[in-house]
């Protein structure tokens, strides 16, 4: 796999490696997914299958954005990520204005980060290619609430239990950057 190649991939993390047998080439039969996670062994998987053409979809976690522009930003679903901007940035500007608060400064704003992984406001997720915002509280989440075989409906195929899959990975890292990074900016 050419991500293994690349030394900025080094801290990735395979998470899924979903199998689907096709009903003719290129047609995915969605009723054949089958979690083959068990089977990775140092990135590399081993299958024995009858003959037929199959699909493989790695699902890895990667500290690499998707988009030059975001790299570097913090991770808003995480709650030590926004300590930090709290520690660094918030506490060291109030330590140093505390007695000018309520009087000439009444407030701060910062920019809120975005998940960054594609401008514009017309991809979709599991229609156009993307990177999605990922953690271990949402994986979390979708091991609680999903089967393993169903995280492939995040990048692929338009079926309502697709849609139902995407609406609830949707609902929770929205939650997640509410709880992790809105609140506690707001506590």
């Amino acid at each position: 796999m050419e991500f293994i190649k690349n030394p900025k991939h080094r801290e990735d993390q395979i998470e899924k490696v979903i199998l689907p047998k096709h009903q003719v080439p290129g047609a995915i039969d969605w009723s054949s997914l089958q979690d083959v996670t068990s089977q990775v062994d140092d990135r590399l998987v081993g299958l024995d299958l009858p003959k037929g053409h199959y699909s493989l979809f790695v699902l890895y976690q990667t500290p690499v954005g998707a988009e030059e522009s975001t790299k570097d930003y913090l991770d808003p679903m995480n709650p030590k990520a926004t300590q930090v901007l709290i520690d660094t940035v918030y506490e060291p500007h109030y330590a140093h204005y505390k007695d000018e608060y309520g009087k000439i400064i009444q407030g701060m704003f910062s920019d809120e980060p975005r998940f960054g992984n594609v401008k514009g406001p017309y991809e979709i997720i599991g229609v156009s290619e993307m990177t999605l915002p990922f953690n271990k509280y949402v994986r979390k989440a979708l091991e609680e609430n999903l089967n393993p075989e169903d995280w492939v409906y995040l990048f692929q195929a338009d079926s309502d239990h697709a849609k139902d899959v995407r609406a609830f990975y949707m609902e929770t890292v929205s939650d997640l950057y509410s709880k992790h990074f809105s609140q506690v900016l707001g506590n």
